[in-house]
C-alpha cells in the first residue's frame, strides 16, 4: 500500500505507535522510526536536523512521497520536512503539534507541570521523572492517573524512563530558519490538524494557527483525549486516520 511515516512524541519512540500500526497495516505500508537518542537510535556525534533525518529514513527505504503523521514534537519533524521537502509529501497529520519558536504565552497549569517535572530531573529518579511526564503529557492537566488504561500507561512510563536514562547523551538538532511557523502559507499538500479535548490551552492554539494559515487544512478535536490521541484514544485516532487516509486515495 502508500507509504505512512509515523513519527512519535519527545522522549517516546516507535512502541506509542502499536495500535494505529496494527489497524493501517492492512491496508498501507507503515513506517515508524527511533529518533535520535530515543529507543534503539543512538545519538551519533554530528550536528543533525530532524527534517534531514526523515530524508534519512525515507531514501534508505526507497520511498519518494509519503504520508507523515506526526506527534507533538514528532508533528513538529513533519513540518519540517513538509516544508524542507515539499514534492516528498502526499497529505500532512498533524497531531497535537507545536513551535518551537514560538511567543504563546504559557498557561498555569502547563507551568505547574513543568516545574513537577524539572523537579523531578533534578532528583535524578527516573521512576520520578517518568511519572511526572506522564502526568503531564498522557494523563492530561488535572487529570486522574486512571484515565488510560494501565497497559497504555506502563508502555508509555517504559519508553520515558528509558529516554530520561539517556538525556545526558542528548542533543538538541538543530532548528530549521525561518522558522516553520513564519511558512505555514507554504504547505500545499492535503493537511489535517488533531488536538485533544483534554490537552493544555497552548495545545488548542497551535491546532487552531495551523488550521487557519495552512491553506485548506481541517482541523479536529478528538473528545476524551489529551496530548496524545494514538496512545489514549486509539481506536478513535485510527478511525479518524483512516478515514483522511481513505478521502486523500479518493482524489488520487
Amino acid at each position: 500500500g502508500r507509504p505512512v511515516l509515523l513519527i512519535h512524541a519527545a522522549n517516546t519512540d516507535a512502541r506509542m505507535w502499536e495500535e494505529t500500526a496494527a489497524a493501517l497495516s492492512p491496508r498501507y505500508r507503515i513506517i515508524r522510526y527511533d529518533m535520535r537518542g530515543m529507543g534503539r537510535s543512538e545519538i551519533g556525534t554530528e550536528r543533525y536536523t530532524a527534517h534531514g533525518d526523515i530524508e534519512g529514513v525515507l531514501d534508505a527505504l526507497d520511498i519518494g512521497a509519503c504520508t507523515l503523521v506526526g506527534v507533538s514534537a514528532g508533528g513538529y519533524c513533519a513540518l519540517e520536512f513538509t516544508l524542507a521537502q515539499p514534492r516528498r509529501v502526499a497529505s500532512l497529520v498533524l497531531v497535537s503539534a507545536g513551535l518551537f519558536a514560538s511567543e504563546t504565552p504559557e498557561s498555569d497549569e502547563h507551568r505547574r507541570a513543568s516545574v513537577e517535572l524539572a523537579s523531578a530531573v533534578a532528583s535524578g529518579d527516573l521512576e520520578a521523572m517518568a511519572e511526572a511526564y506522564a502526568r503531564m503529557w498522557l494523563d492530561g492537566p488535572g487529570q486522574p492517573n486512571r484515565r488510560v488504561p494501565a497497559e497504555t500507561r506502563s508502555r508509555f512510563l517504559a519508553m520515558a524512563k528509558a529516554a530520561f536514562a539517556r538525556r545526558a547523551e542528548y542533543r538538541f538538532p538543530e532548528l530549521m530558519t525561518p522558522e516553520p511557523g513564519t511558512r505555514l502559507r507554504e504547505i500545499a499538500c492535503p493537511t489535517l490538524v488533531i488536538d485533544g479535548e483534554l490537552d493544555y490551552r497552548e495545545s488548542h492554539l497551535f491546532a487552531e494557527l495551523f488550521a487557519r494559515e495552512i491553506p485548506g487544512a481541517s482541523r479536529i478535536t478528538l473528545a476524551g483525549s489529551a496530548h496524545l490521541p494514538p496512545l489514549d484514544q486509539p481506536e478513535a485516532f485510527d478511525r479518524i486516520l483512516r478515514e483522511f487516509l481513505g478521502e486523500r486515495e479518493g482524489t488520487l
